[in-house]
């Protein structure tokens, strides 16, 4: 009997992902960006997970949205959806407009209310709209940012001045992730019980205008 409940939710939870698709033309994008259904994860239960990409050459946002299915395996509804945007800097690398691992770009504000598929479409127009728009934001915030070379990370001009300071100073120097990822700790010198020192490549000497730099990562979960 159990076997048989879960077939059905898995049924229903298909019949919404044909629903979806089939409609994703009634939300409203700018006419670059394509729209599609990517992923659909089943769950031995009630529950699911979809996700939803929109892209277009340079931006990704990818939206999740949890799906519910009733008791009996007759209807199903959205519980909420959250969302995540991402774009390609001029240096080819990807950056994201949130913290990562830690946080969304953005999410629905259903408050755990059940809602019909017809009202998830009407939302999320909206809200890809606005996180174009956060992309567009953080694009022009980070414009005069300068990449520092052999890491992830760009800083703006202030900070490279600051880290230069520290580091001729005798001080150590960190660039730090907003979110998950690894941090770097620069130093003139480094205990030798540091595990994990490495010497700057050339490029990293060049751009912090020290010689004899060295480095070592940590891990921030």
């Amino acid at each position: 009997m159990k076997e048989t409940a879960n077939t059905q939710f898995i049924e229903v939870k298909k019949s919404v992902v044909k629903q979806i698709t089939r409609d994703l033309n009634d939300i409203h994008i700018p006419k670059e960006f394509k729209i599609k259904v990517d992923d659909m994860a089943h769950h031995k239960s009630q529950y699911a997970d979809l996700t939803l990409n929109v892209k277009d050459n340079k931006n990704t946002i990818s939206i999740d949205i949890n799906i519910y299915v009733d008791v009996k395996g007759e209807n199903a509804y959205i519980l909420d959806y959250d969302g995540w945007g991402s774009y390609k800097g001029d240096d080819g690398q990807w950056y994201v407009t949130y913290r990562l691992g830690v946080d969304s770009s953005f999410a629905s504000d259903y408050e755990n209310k059940i809602h019909s598929i017809k009202n998830l479409l009407e939302n999320l127009g909206g809200a890809i709209y606005e996180e174009i728009d956060r992309i567009e934001k953080e694009k022009n915030d980070t414009a005069n940012y300068i990449k520092v070379p052999d890491t992830d990370f760009q800083i703006p001009p202030e900070k490279l001045e600051q880290m230069k300071k520290q580091l001729k100073s005798g001080k150590m120097a960190q660039l730090t992730p907003s979110g998950f990822g690894k941090a770097y700790i620069f130093g003139k010198k480094i205990s030798k019980s540091q595990y994990g020192v490495h010497r700057c490549s050339d490029k990293q000497e060049k751009f912090f205008g020290i010689t004899q730099l060295y480095y070592y990562t940590e891990d921030h979960d």
